[in-house]
């Protein structure tokens, strides 16, 4: 086993993580969140397999997507509950 990333805080080297075959976990939070790196884990993927990457898989802006599902989980909140009521009883008009 390896260790997924090596870091340095003030001059204290730490590591985070490990490595084996095609396995890799950690603890660092947020990792999935970063498009360019998701499609080049799935490239990555694809090419072990003997497989083409379709650039149709790529998985764009993720701040845009996590921006979209937002507005849809406002949205259904709004549809189902009382918001003049919510909006009342905190004090809101």
């Amino acid at each position: 086993m390896l260790p997924f990333m090596e870091f340095d805080v003030r001059g204290e080297r730490y590591y985070d993580g490990f490595i084996l075959e095609n396995v890799c976990g950690t603890y660092l939070h947020g990792l999935f969140e970063n498009g360019e790196l998701i499609d080049r884990l799935g490239r990555l993927y694809f090419e072990r397999r003997g497989l083409s990457f379709c650039e149709d898989l790529k998985t764009g802006d993720y701040e845009d997507f996590q921006e979209k599902q937002y507005d849809l989980l406002a949205d259904t909140v709004r549809k189902n509950l009382d918001m003049k009521a919510i909006y009342g009883a905190i004090g809101l008009k």
